[in-house]
């Protein structure tokens, strides 16, 4: 396989002047290489007849490419391009060369990450083959072409750091075949219903997504999701109680949103293995006692929440391993814990003290804030590993010996 390669190191501080800098690349300079699979260019403009070259081409990087004088190229042809990486150019959806990219019918990777002046994508549904499609940090990007549901092929798509798309259009809903949806840190305010349609789907990611108001009620059609993170969503107050359709469901995060409460069909998830809802600062009252019946939670994560108790039936977390209770300084009392724990964090300003000695399987354990007079630790599980006292004014240790594991 031959490999073609050109590449011009750029300057940071010649970034402003770069179409100064492009080196002009004719198709003189690629006749010898015809069979080419790979070809990268950096800071390079493309000029003359490209006839009958790149047919062999499988994986182009065009890289800090500019729209004005990059492309002036005839009869350029990638019937066999696979993936086309375009990234840190100035393109917009008016750019001349996306007649030859569109007719790359077999291309399944088309990444467009850091193109600083795409407002809109473009007309995509000549990309019958496309699986992965890659916008990262495109920051002006205000729409997805309605295009995008002809892409039928799609399995991923990457929007994350959008900062300025603000919707999603319906026609992702079309997208039979996609698996991962990423909107981390974009300028997404609400998701379209008609991702309910979506029953391949098996990563939802919309962390960080600060105007988030809101997710459909027809979330709980995704059949296949497995990981949903909703974490740093300052906007979102509720989710629906559809939520516990979610029948693959593994990894909830709704880690800093600002949720009231949590449904009580979050029960439902009986696959459910992880539960984050680590400094949701608006989650008051009870912890609904369904609960109880997430029968393959591992981890459950609620710190820095104004919660005034946790729920009888979490006792009954069989595959419960982790538990972390710290800052959630309202907690009055905890009701008998899952003796399968293998680590517990807790903040007890005005909270007595578990039973320790249950906690058969206990490896580390750390406690905060314990302020209470007359509170001591008398024995110690024989499986503990660790012990961290943080802010531990009067708590009293009792013949311990195994105080060396003690940290303070």
């Amino acid at each position: 396989m031959e490999i073609a390669t050109s590449f011009i190191y750029i300057d940071w501080e010649t970034w402003n002047y770069w179409p100064h800098n492009l080196q002009t690349r004719t198709s003189d300079q690629f006749k010898n290489l015809p069979t080419s699979r790979f070809l990268q260019l950096s800071q390079a403009a493309l000029r003359g007849d490209f006839n009958g070259l790149f047919s062999e081409l499988r994986w182009l990087q065009w890289f800090y490419a500019h729209p004005m004088v990059s492309f002036s190229a005839i009869n350029l042809h990638l019937p066999e391009l696979v993936v086309l990486e375009l990234s840190h150019n100035q393109f917009t959806a008016s750019w001349e060369g996306w007649n030859s990219i569109e007719a790359a019918k077999r291309l399944k990777v088309l990444d467009l990450s850091h193109s600083m002046h795409l407002r809109c994508t473009p007309d995509l549904s000549a990309f019958v083959e496309l699986e992965c499609l890659i916008l990262y940090e495109c920051r002006e990007l205000k729409q997805v072409h309605p295009s995008i549901g002809k892409v039928r092929s799609l399995v991923s798509l990457d929007l994350r750091y959008c900062v300025g798309l603000w919707d999603l259009p319906e026609e992702v809903g079309e997208l039979e075949q996609l698996k991962e949806l990423v909107l981390d840190d974009a300028g997404i305010r609400n998701i379209p219903s008609s991702i309910g349609s979506l029953k391949k789907l098996e990563k939802l990611s919309a962390s960080n997504c600060r105007s988030l108001r809101k997710i459909p009620n027809s979330i709980g059609n995704l059949s296949s999701l497995q990981h949903l993170d909703l974490h740093y969503c300052f906007s979102l107050s509720e989710v629906p109680s559809s939520i516990g359709d979610l029948q693959s469901l593994q990894h909830l995060d709704i880690s800093r949103s600002v949720i009231e409460k949590l449904p009580t069909a979050i029960g439902r998830l009986k696959k459910l293995q992880r539960l984050i809802l680590t400094c949701c600062t608006s989650l008051k009252g009870e912890i609904p006692s369904e609960i109880g019946s997430l029968c393959s939670l591992e981890n459950l994560e609620i710190t820095f929440a104004p919660i005034s108790s946790l729920p009888e039936s979490i006792r009954n977390l069989s595959s419960l391993k982790r538990l972390d209770l710290m800052g959630c300084f309202e907690l009055q009392s905890l009701p008998e814990l899952p003796s399968g724990l293998t680590y517990l964090a807790i903040s007890c300003q005005s909270l007595r003290l578990p039973q320790l000695s249950s906690l058969i399987h206990i490896e580390e354990l750390s406690i905060h804030g314990c302020d209470l007079q007359d509170e001591c630790i008398t024995e110690l599980p024989s499986r503990l590993l660790k012990l961290h006292f943080e802010s531990c004014r009067t708590l009293m240790l009792h013949k311990l010996e195994e105080s060396r594991f003690v940290g303070m």
